[in-house]
């Protein structure tokens, strides 16, 4: 499928250079084997320079839950690219549903302890943010099999949702 950054250059044009800096199964804190932190994707995004940040991490965080742990690691992360040099403006997103009920790492009620936790760092920080599980409530039929990740208009949804962050424009969705 393709990655949702891909969709949202096209959406936004050649105005923007839109750089994928994502790498799955990645974890917001930094204590373990996933962790973001330790990516060249990370460093690479450091380096990009970039006026637009989307920090979409969370869903993986829920398979070794630790509140303090995110917390602390969500701010730091947030503090990293604010410290860079352009100044970025920082987008804040609240991780997708996830509709898998049990059976796994990531389920839906392994996520409901992490979501509360991502809106509490948003207001409490006064962070842009996007509320992509609010955003995905209800629309299960954007999942593939495993109702964890997207199917390809799934992460089509996704880049609307951002170019609509991004610019203040919505697309009408049909349905």
């Amino acid at each position: 499928s393709t990655a949702y950054p891909a969709y949202l250059q096209q959406l936004l044009g050649d105005d923007y250079n839109v750089g994928n800096f994502g790498k799955s199964s990645m974890t917001m804190m930094k204590d373990n084997d996933r962790s973001y932190w330790n990516t060249t994707e990370f460093a690479d995004s450091l380096a990009f320079e970039p006026d637009i940040v989307i920090i979409m991490l969370g869903t993986n965080d829920c398979k070794a839950w630790n509140e303090a742990a995110f917390r602390a690691d969500a701010i730091a992360l947030v503090n990293e690219y604010k410290a860079l040099d352009t100044n970025p403006r920082i987008i804040f997103a609240v991780s997708p549903n996830v509709y898998l009920e049990s059976g796994a790492d990531i389920t839906r009620e392994k996520m409901s302890q992490v979501i509360p936790v991502q809106r509490a760092l948003v207001e409490e920080n006064g962070w842009e943010s996007i509320d992509m599980y609010e955003k995905t409530e209800g629309k299960e039929y954007l999942y593939n099999a495993d109702l964890i990740h997207f199917t390809d208009s799934g992460y089509f949804y996704v880049a609307q949702c951002m170019h609509e962050a991004i610019t203040g424009e919505s697309f009408v969705e049909s349905t």
